[in-house]
């Protein structure tokens, strides 16, 4: 059953880029949230 494998591992991050790796990508998260957020309000306000 090709559902229940494992997927097959990565690369690891080498060591200089994990700084800047991790920066863009806390960045992405907190964009990600704060648009979502701001959606939803908006939309709840045209809605309503």
């Amino acid at each position: 059953m090709s559902l229940f494998t494992p997927p097959v591992a990565k690369k690891k991050v080498p060591t200089e880029k994990v700084d800047a790796t991790y920066k863009r990508l806390r960045l992405q998260v907190f964009l990600g949230i704060l648009l979502g957020t701001l959606g939803i309000i908006c939309c709840g306000i045209t809605f309503r």
